[in-house]
């Protein structure tokens, strides 16, 4: 079957564009992911009056065979442009959202960061991390040593449930996007 066949690629980046936005968010899929994985978010946000871009990140959300020469550089560049790209869509005015899933969360911190060092870029007004793919100091294992009482919050503003359908998720991905989701 030939995915070109199809009246619609759910794999590719999409943008949801209100006529006046409250806002600007840029969607981060996780590794070996596609930008369908967070459509039905970016749907309600474009609903509540957000300009809305679910990037699809190099290498990914095609074959799993993309990845094997995926760099983390390339995904951190696409990840600038795109953020460019929805600041210039809402303004200088309007709030600017980074909401990253797994590795996506990981590059969301990637760019937050390189935007406070960067003049070029924008510093996001916020980040929205699910399942981020980022490193945990090894003191974090104090948490669980006896009589150890390390403060651990989370603040909880909302919870949206939403069904969780892919159109394309790979089971196996090459032994290489493990290591540039490590880098």
């Amino acid at each position: 079957m030939d995915p070109k066949s199809f009246p619609r690629n759910w794999n590719r980046t999409f943008e949801l564009a209100p006529d006046d936005p409250v806002g600007g968010v840029l969607l981060l899929h996780g590794l070996s992911d596609s930008p369908y994985s967070l459509r039905s978010v970016g749907e309600l946000l474009y609903r509540r009056g957000y300009h809305v871009v679910g990037l699809r990140i190099p290498g990914q959300g095609t074959a799993p065979s993309g990845l094997l020469d995926a760099q983390w550089e390339d995904w951190a560049a696409a990840v600038r442009m795109a953020a460019t790209h929805v600041a210039s869509k809402v303004g200088p005015n309007r709030p600017l959202f980074v909401f990253g899933y797994s590795n996506g969360a990981a590059l969301s911190v990637e760019y937050a960061l390189a935007s406070l060092e960067e003049d070029n870029l924008r510093t996001p007004d916020g980040l929205v991390l699910l399942s981020p793919a980022i490193g945990v100091s090894r003191v974090a294992a104090l948490a669980s040593w006896p009589g150890t009482r390390l403060n651990w919050s989370l603040t909880r503003t909302s919870t949206v449930h939403l069904p969780s359908t892919r159109a394309t998720r790979f089971i196996n991905s090459p032994g290489t996007s493990g290591g540039a989701l490590k880098q």
